[in-house]
């Protein structure tokens, strides 16, 4: 017997949508945008976190606690007194100190995508037909973060093996980061991770809203990235005043 023409297509893996999103995006938003799913990359971006902070060399979190006492010291002399400074040292890298980063970097996390699809679902909904609902955006979202997942791992290791914890696949490694500013803080938000999960998330909305391109939705997308990375930069360069950048 032959099969049956036009019988629906088994919906694609949770796990076959997370990870060939890195090189079928186009495939896995279509299913999506049917089936919208989110929880496998979630898992996966706890593990990854998980990992991150467990796996961080303890000196090498000695060490950026150091370098941060030595700016603070810098801008307000005797602001840290040697007790504080014995105190933290002894503390980073500490089983307490890892719980609570990861436990930090999960509800950062969460509230990240949670922004990110709130703000996103309005702006495709008013260029769309038909309204996108929140769970299609959330299910965008969270599969368009999986290259920045890859990024963790990938910085992570270069982190161990570089012994430097603000090292980052960015613009700022064009820059000197001794002589810090605006414009390095600029920089360092820009990666490479950064802009392949902007450019998914442009791709998975235009899949969404059926748009003829993604030149639009990138636009959009980028346009909001650049912002949000202006005002952070802005952000801790202010902070650095104060030591805390």
């Amino acid at each position: 017997m032959t099969a049956v023409a036009g019988t629906e297509a088994q919906p694609k893996s949770p796990w076959w949508l997370a990870l060939r999103v890195l090189d079928e995006p186009g495939a896995v938003f279509k299913e999506l945008a049917a089936r919208p799913r989110a929880l496998v990359p979630i898992v996966l971006y706890l593990v990854v976190a998980c990992g991150t902070i467990v796996g961080m060399p303890a000196s090498v979190m000695r060490s950026a606690t150091e370098a941060q006492f030595q700016k603070m010291e810098q801008s307000h002399p005797g602001m840290i007194t040697p007790e504080v400074r014995e105190r933290a040292l002894a503390r980073a890298g500490s089983p307490v100190a890892r719980i609570t980063g990861f436990a930090f970097a999960g509800a950062f996390g969460m509230l990240m995508f949670l922004v990110v699809a709130a703000v996103l679902r309005p702006v495709f909904s008013g260029m769309a037909a038909d309204p996108v609902t929140f769970r299609q955006e959330w299910a965008i979202t969270v599969h368009a973060y999986v290259p920045q997942i890859l990024g963790m791992v990938a910085t992570l290791i270069a982190i161990v093996l570089m012994r430097d914890v603000q090292f980052r696949f960015s613009l700022g490694l064009l820059f000197n980061p001794e002589t810090g500013g605006f414009p390095y803080r600029l920089a360092n938000q820009f990666t490479l991770f950064g802009a392949w999960n902007v450019y998914l998330l442009a791709l998975g909305n235009q899949v969404q809203i059926r748009a003829k391109g993604v030149t639009t939705p990138l636009l959009v997308v980028g346009g909001l990235w650049i912002l949000v990375n202006v005002v952070w930069a802005g952000v801790q360069t202010a902070f650095a005043g104060f030591g805390l950048g």
